[in-house]
């Protein structure tokens, strides 16, 4: 008998468009948070300092790998692209909401989800670039491992606390 196996996935899907779109509000979300508080213009120099070192991370890492290979359309290597680039923003926004709130342990939660997401989609980008991916591949711990911190922080008694502004001028 001839072993069973699955079609891939068509790449770019409807799944992609939605999972993109379900980011949009996760970000806004931590904006709006983060324009409540006020935070110090030396942290905010410190989150652009970080923030520059972590996109150079991202694009030599995931986005420029998969510029140098084939992809069948221009859509695959758009969405290929905007999984690391919206992870990027969503860590850069908790970033700035890490210097401008009290930390808490649901934020240390929600910031240790989306900088594990964020991880985890640049290894698989460049897993993709390289070829190396299979559906079965070890990358698919670190999608695990989001749900669950996410699932911390929500269980968290200091969730509740978590849009309140920092004491700290």
């Amino acid at each position: 008998a001839l072993p069973l196996r699955a079609p891939a996935a068509p790449c770019p899907s409807a799944v992609d468009a939605l999972h993109l779109l379900a980011s949009a509000p996760i970000l806004s979300g931590i904006v709006i948070m983060v324009r409540g508080g006020r935070p110090r213009l030396a942290a905010i120099v410190d989150v652009l300092i970080i923030g520059l070192a972590m996109g150079l991370l991202v694009w030599f890492a995931a986005i420029h790998p998969t510029t140098q290979t084939h992809r069948p359309s221009l859509a695959s290597a758009l969405i290929a692209d905007a999984y690391p680039t919206m992870d990027y923003l969503l860590v850069l926004a908790l970033a700035q909401l890490l210097v401008s709130r009290v930390r808490n342990t649901a934020l240390m939660w929600v910031t240790s989800a989306f900088v594990t997401v964020l991880v985890t989609d640049v290894v698989y980008a460049w897993l993709r670039s390289s070829s190396s991916f299979t559906a079965s591949s070890l990358v698919n711990v670190g999608y695990f491992g989001f749900y669950v911190m996410l699932g911390a922080a929500a269980l968290s008694p200091s969730m509740g606390s978590l849009s309140e502004p920092s004491a700290v001028a």
